[in-house]
């Protein structure tokens, strides 16, 4: 991680992930900024109160070498007197920034996918590309344009 360009602000924000990085001091931050990014309406100081008890938890165990997906996975696994997740906030807040895209891979791939696309995409609605892919999809995969019904909505669009 070290050597990519971390020039974004919430990448940034997401090294606090990493297993030597929660007991960093700007780790408190930067999880709420991560936080503050999510679909979650929390409030920020249980995650905080959370944060800082899972450092000291870490502080107590020492450095451990793990992978960030095996050290979150314990993580996710420790429980309380209850059975139940001993830090709730933050398993949420890790579960949805983990899954999180950051780039814009996925798209790049769909246009990449549907090379016709690619030269005059950023001036193209929403919609006609969405017909386009759609249809340059089911050309590729059933070869009969023959069978796509021509529908009202489908008229429509090309308008």
């Amino acid at each position: 991680m070290k050597k990519s360009s971390l020039s974004s602000p919430l990448l940034k924000s997401f090294l606090c992930f990493h297993p030597n990085e929660t007991l960093s001091a700007n780790s408190c931050h930067n999880i709420v900024e991560v936080a503050q990014t999510m679909p979650w309406e929390g409030p920020n100081d249980i995650l905080l109160d959370e944060w800082k008890l899972l450092q000291l938890e870490r502080d107590e165990e020492g450095s451990q070498n793990i992978c960030v997906d095996l050290y979150w996975l314990q993580f996710m696994k420790m429980q309380d007197f209850n059975s139940s997740p001993k830090y709730p906030t933050v398993t949420k807040i890790v579960k949805a920034a983990l899954l999180r895209s950051l780039g814009n891979a996925d798209a790049e791939r769909s246009f990449s996918s549907c090379r016709r696309l690619t030269p005059a995409r950023s001036t193209q609605s929403e919609i006609t590309l969405n017909s386009v892919m759609t249809v340059k999809i089911t050309l590729n995969n059933d070869n009969k344009p023959h069978l796509i019904p021509i529908s009202k909505e489908l008229r429509g669009i090309g308008v």
